[in-house]
């Protein structure tokens, strides 16, 4: 059975992944201090760098105090000399991540095209390869288990978030599993309050703040509903009311705030989910999958006839 571009086979063993500091350190970076702020700012910024500078040496760098870098490491359960040793794991982690593509993050006016080409491109690959490596596999577990065991499943993002709900509803319904998604804020907040406790809330937002959905998953949690959260904050509003959450890993480019690469790590996160549904409820996704493809072949263009010596197809015209 293929899902999404995956072949799915029984018997297969799933990898295990990790190093989740760099996320863990975003994540409680929304209610961290200002002063302590400064300093998770400056590590995410550069964490070999971190890693490599001492207690005094990263304050200077942030342009705080030695007791604003000791109370961070306390918000992170770690002494200094820990969170250096886990900095320097996470950075080799992170310079193995694209085969040498990681060429930062900044796009100057004055810049060459090929520069820019590098930057952009090497943004979606790290994008994709770390959020591949640091993704909770028990969070992914969790999230899979609410969506089988539940009758409905709404789904709400805004923005470039809607985009990437409107994909998890369409793959899954291919697969015949009950997701809808909702159009705007009103339409969110009036299907959000008709769910139960056997029902899933999918939130949808990468800073995990943004009010409509915020509110929405606030109202199927009033009812009882599951809630899931796809976001880069786990500790945002959003991912701190959800049962589970999804994580991703996105660094903005200069230019490009909330990027496409943003979007392609939560397609990522989306496809973990759909393939995960497909796998535990494998031959009646297979029946769906082969169902709702014989249903559109019809809608498939043909394949154009081969043309002789200097004949030139007319546009639109295909074998029956």
């Amino acid at each position: 059975m293929q899902t999404a571009g995956v072949a799915l086979s029984r018997g297969t063993e799933p990898s295990r992944v990790g190093g989740d500091l760099l996320i863990r350190i975003r994540g409680i970076l929304p209610r961290l201090p200002k002063t302590a702020q400064k300093v998770a700012e400056q590590i995410l910024d550069d964490p070999a760098l971190a890693s490599m500078s001492s207690i005094d040496e990263l304050a200077a760098l942030s342009g705080t105090s030695q007791a604003s870098v000791t109370r961070f490491c306390k918000a992170l359960d770690l002494k200094y000399s820990e969170l250096r040793v886990r900095l320097a794991a996470a950075s080799a982690l992170s310079s193995h991540t694209v085969d040498g593509l990681d060429v930062g993050t900044e796009v100057q006016e004055s810049d060459s095209l090929e520069h820019l080409v590098e930057v952009v491109g090497s943004s979606h690959l790290t994008a994709i390869e770390q959020t591949r490596q640091e993704i909770d596999l028990n969070q992914l577990n969790i999230a899979i288990g609410l969506m089988l065991s539940a009758k409905r499943i709404q789904t709400y993002g805004v923005g470039s978030s809607s985009t990437v709900a409107s994909e998890f509803e369409m793959r899954m319904q291919r697969i015949n599993m009950p997701v809808w998604g909702a159009r705007d804020s009103h339409g969110a907040i009036m299907a959000a309050s008709l769910l139960s406790p056997n029902d899933v809330f999918f939130g949808i937002s990468r800073s995990g703040k943004t009010i409509e959905v915020v509110e929405a998953m606030a109202v199927a949690k009033e009812k009882g509903a599951k809630t899931i959260a796809l976001t880069s904050f786990p500790d945002s509003p959003l991912g701190l009311q959800a049962d589970s959450v999804l994580t991703t890993h996105v660094q903005d480019t200069s230019v490009r705030h909330g990027s496409l690469a943003a979007r392609n790590a939560q397609l990522l996160i989306v496809d973990f989910v759909y393939t995960g549904v497909a796998q535990r409820r494998y031959d009646e996704s297979a029946e769906s999958i082969a169902t709702t493809g014989r249903a559109l072949a019809s809608h498939r263009t043909a394949r154009r006839p081969k043309t002789t010596n200097n004949e030139r197809p007319i546009p639109g015209l295909h074998s029956i």
